[in-house]
Order: structure tokens, then sequence, then C-alpha cells
């Protein structure tokens, strides 16, 4: 392997295993020699002016790496792409891409968006040029599916990649004056972090749906408990009556010490009438906590026969 061709290798181990054509130029290689070494199989041709080492790994970062360095300065992962770097969301099978709003964008191996991005939005993932986790969250909202948009923001913030304030802020800087779509769906899921349960609220439909991920008999929600004389004792979030298992959702609002002595009475006199009454929170719905699921384990389908 001569000099160049130790260089390229270097090249090719920083991006992936590709070789944009004006670093090569950079570091030395002539055009007749780029050619050459396409010609010999030892370089790939990609698109226009880009290149990868033959037998580097296809991988889907790489494809998102090659959409960003064909593209017009500024070009960075963004949307589906943006949210599969960070652990969010499957990649999808073509990298998502955003560029300057003043920018051409004919990028014709990804599907291109236009926006100004601010500073405080963008960052790297190794060598790949990235929207921030608050701000891939607003981009998401514009092009995926309300599940996939809720497992997004349930993951990221569970995990501590983001904030409400950090996400707040980049909805502000995404819609800039202008309307931004899927600025709704995002609100409505996020309210899930911010609202106590109620019927029909994004907190309720988020406990439901880690309960039937979990694999547990569907609840009767909002199930009222009702004494000897048929007088409500309380009305609970999600119920088991059969099994006579109750589930409270603590909303994020800490209790004031009469809020507490009053729900204490009202625990008991559940209790009293045979019930058994859970209590869960967010951090119950975190990727891996286990408390939840096995508190509720005699709750689970019984397996198809």
């Amino acid at each position: 392997m001569d000099r160049l061709d130790a260089v390229a290798a270097a090249i090719a181990a920083r991006h992936l295993g590709l070789i944009p054509g004006a670093e090569a130029r950079r570091v030395g290689f002539t055009r007749a020699q780029v050619r050459h070494r396409v010609a010999t199989g030892r370089w790939v041709r990609l698109t226009r002016d880009l290149y990868a080492i033959a037998g580097a790994p296809l991988t889907w970062q790489r494809a998102v790496l090659a959409a960003c360095v064909v593209g017009p300065s500024g070009t960075v992962a963004s949307h589906q792409s943006a949210a599969a770097l960070w652990r969010l969301a499957d990649p999808g099978r073509t990298p998502h891409v955003t560029v300057p709003r003043s920018a051409s964008g004919r990028v014709t191996i990804a599907r291109v968006h236009h926006a100004d991005l601010d500073p405080a939005d963008i960052t790297r993932i190794g060598p790949i040029p990235v929207t921030r986790v608050h701000r891939t969250l607003v981009d998401l909202a514009a092009v995926a599916t309300t599940t996939a948009l809720e497992q997004a923001v349930d993951t990221a913030l569970d995990g501590g990649q983001t904030s409400l304030r950090s996400i707040e802020a980049a909805i502000g800087r995404a819609q800039a004056g202008r309307g931004r779509p899927g600025v709704a769906a995002l609100r409505t899921a996020l309210a899930a972090w911010t609202d106590p349960i109620r019927p029909g609220s994004p907190a309720e439909a988020r406990l439901l749906r880690h309960l039937r991920d979990w694999g547990f008999l569907d609840p009767v929600r909002q199930h009222e408990v009702r004494d000897t004389e048929g007088v409500i004792v309380a009305r609970i979030d999600v119920a088991w009556p059969e099994a006579r298992v109750g589930l409270e959702y603590d909303g994020r609002l800490p209790h004031g010490p009469r809020r507490v002595e009053h729900d204490e009475r009202r625990h008991a006199a559940v209790e009293a009438l045979g019930w058994t009454l859970h209590h869960a929170s967010r951090a119950d719905l975190r990727p891996g906590d286990r408390r939840l699921p096995d508190l509720l384990a005699p709750l689970r389908r019984r397996p198809a026969a």
C-alpha cells in the first residue's frame, strides 16, 4: 500500500468507509488516480464525488453520512434518520437530511427537508452531523405515526436525553413565526409527561400502552369502588375488578399535607373492602424498570392453549 492509499484508508476509517472526493484531492489524489482506483475495484463510486473503500460494511449509518457529505454545506441528518441515530426509532429505508433554505437540496440519495437550523439544535454523533434530540423530536413529529412519536418521546424523556424545557425551546425556534407541521401531535405526546391521568388523557394512554406491552389483561378505566350500601368510596384510575386490584397513577404535582391525609384515608377505605390498591408514577414506566410489571404479575394474560 503506497502513502496515498494509507491516507485514503485513514480517511475511510473516520467516515464509516467513505472517501469524499474533495478530501481525497485535498490530501494529494489527482482525478486520474481516483478514476484508476475505481476502475481497478479498490474504490466504489457511490454517487457524484463520493467513494467507498471496496468491502467496507454497507450500513444505514453510512448511507446517512453519505447523504450529509454530498448535500450542500450545512446538511445534517434529521427526522427519522436522526431519531435512529439517537436510538429513538428505526432508521427507515431512505436517509432524511435537512439543508439550509437557501440551498437547492438536490440530494438524490435522501429525502430532503429545508430549514435554517439554530446552532443550539445541531451536534455530531461520530462523523455524522445531526440534529440534537430536542430538535429531532420536533422534526419527527411531522413524519412519524402517533405510536412512533409517542415511543420516541417516552424513550428520550425516560432516558434523560432531553427535557420538556429543551423541547419547548426547540419548538419555538422551529416555528419562528410560521406554522410547523406536527407541533400539535408532539404537544399531545408530551402531555403524557405533564398532565395528571384523566379519562382519555395522554397520561392514561401512556399507562395503558405500557400495561398492554407488558402483557396484562385490559383493565377497566375509572372504576368506581362502592361500599356495601352502594356509596362510591373511590374512583380508581385503572382496575381489574374480578381480581379486586386497582392501580393509581400519581400525577406530577406534589400533594399538600391535607391531600396526602385524604389519599391515605381513601386508600384504607378501598383496601377495607377487599381490594389491593397499587400506586405508580412516571418512574415506573421507564424502559427496563421491573417494579410495576413484577407487582402486577398475577394479572398477566394466560398463554394460548
